[in-house]
């Protein structure tokens, strides 16, 4: 008797301690970190989710080189830069930003021919942050911020 309970309570611990993909996929998604895939395929190199853990992998890589773009990008902004210098850094990355760029550098153009300089609306929403860009009456970044 002690030993059919023994076998069952072996053969119970070995069906709880066999991961399947599906189930080891679906951490690795609710982690959804290159690292939670890569130990994924670690383990599953060839199974059913192979191919979708590849996937998420070099999305998440693009995602990352992105990012760093754009970091990289905006910590290149110099004062004197012109609005088509910094529409080259930053328009690539995001068309939206540019159409904002152009508007603030309008707006200096139009307050320095009414000789009412003016340093207030110029800034727009970035990614759930505002950048501050002001241009001078040339068209030339004379300082800009991050909130």
């Amino acid at each position: 008797m002690k030993r059919i309970y023994s076998i069952i309570i072996l053969s119970l611990l070995a069906l709880a301690a066999c991961a399947t993909p599906s189930s080891e996929f679906n951490k690795a998604k609710e982690i959804n970190t290159i690292e939670s895939y890569k130990a994924f395929l670690d383990r599953f190199p060839n199974g059913p989710y192979t191919k979708m853990a590849k996937e998420k992998i070099a999305q998440l890589n693009e995602k990352d080189r992105r990012m760093r773009q754009i970091h990289e990008n905006w910590d290149k902004l110099n004062k004197g830069m012109s609005v088509d210098e910094v529409d080259n850094l930053v328009g690539p990355l995001n068309r939206g930003a540019v159409v904002s760029i152009r508007m603030l550098a309008d707006k200096a153009k139009a307050s320095a021919n009414t000789g009412n300089p003016s340093t207030t609306g110029n800034e727009f929403p970035y990614r759930g942050r505002y950048f501050t860009l002001i241009f001078d009456s040339t068209g030339k970044l004379s300082s800009w911020s991050l909130k």
